[in-house]
């Protein structure tokens, strides 16, 4: 039934909205936002899978004269969609192999007893991790863990539960804004500096980051020190946690081969992103190869 009702009223604004004359200087206006219209119609209702419902434009656009597909393909298919893809790829190895657990685990392990510096270790993690895969990815990661680690912590403390799961949420949101594949719209950023200021030198990845990530980190340590003064330094008691019995539930076996591959990919791709174009003295590898225009 709410399939059927979707698509009604997705008829009906593909039908209704084109017949409206929104600017006379641009009478595709109305015909465009119909499209836009039934894709966030299809995003919010979820009849179809996000990304499903992401490859409506290309059929309607063309479909309705908007635009040819030939020119619409170049902006599904440009050079920052395939930089999206590859963190997904990259994301899906790492999920699939465990290596965050073992990432986690390791920073966990290394902290004291204090709860303030279990939760700056889980945010740490979660902001470093949502820098190459997606911050709902990122979250997915790390909250088997937080949950084991809220069991070690007294049902009393329900309020400080509550707080660190939002920080660590926050975390994964602010990591993603420190490079170009933390979240797609950094990567459509790139895109719109390249087309609307093409006679600038290439937004490179490397100069996304050193712009970007100070703002990320800045904004780590500001939501880490008003979770702390929120949730721990202002509570009434002092919360207490077995760190012993939280470890012990997440040992970890010997590095896997499958593991040892996932993290040289990883560091092959981050040296190939950071050097690929111009860095300073040093040209870049595609200046090397003849793919500047890439």
């Amino acid at each position: 039934r709410r399939v059927a009702i979707v698509l009604a009223t997705a008829t009906l604004i593909l039908i209704l909205f084109p017949c409206l004359e929104l600017d006379p200087r641009y009478p595709d206006a109305s015909k465009g936002l119909s499209v836009l219209l039934v894709t966030a119609l299809f995003w919010v209702t979820e009849v179809m899978p996000l990304s499903v419902s992401s490859l409506l434009p290309m059929a309607l656009y063309p479909l309705f004269g908007i635009v040819k597909a030939s020119s619409l393909a170049g902006h599904f298919f440009s050079g920052a969609s395939f930089l999206l893809i590859a963190g997904f790829f990259l994301g899906f190895a790492i999920e699939r192999w465990n290596l965050h657990t073992r990432f986690v685990h390791f920073m966990l392990s290394k902290v004291g007893g204090r709860v303030e510096l279990y939760m700056a270790a889980f945010m740490l993690c979660t902001w470093l991790l949502s820098m190459w895969i997606s911050n709902t990815a990122a979250m997915l990661c790390i909250l088997p863990m937080v949950k084991s680690f809220q069991e070690s912590i007294d049902d009393r403390h329900s309020r400080f539960q509550s707080g660190m799961l939002l920080a660590i949420g926050y975390s994964a949101t602010i990591g993603g804004l420190s490079t170009p594949v933390g979240t797609p719209t950094n990567g459509v950023f790139m895109m719109l500096f390249q087309d609307f200021w093409p006679e600038q030198q290439e937004f490179s990845f490397a100069t996304f980051c050193v712009l970007a990530l100070p703002l990320s980190a800045a904004l780590l340590v500001a939501a880490y020190l008003i979770a702390c003064a929120t949730f721990v330094w202002t509570s009434s008691e002092k919360v207490v946690i077995d760190a012993d019995a939280f470890l012990q539930r997440q040992q970890m076996g010997k590095v896997s081969f499958e593991e040892m591959v996932v993290l040289v990919d990883l560091c092959c791709l981050m040296l190939l992103w950071f050097t690929a174009s111009r860095i300073d003295q040093f040209p870049g590898w595609k200046h090397w190869l003849g793919l500047t225009a890439l």
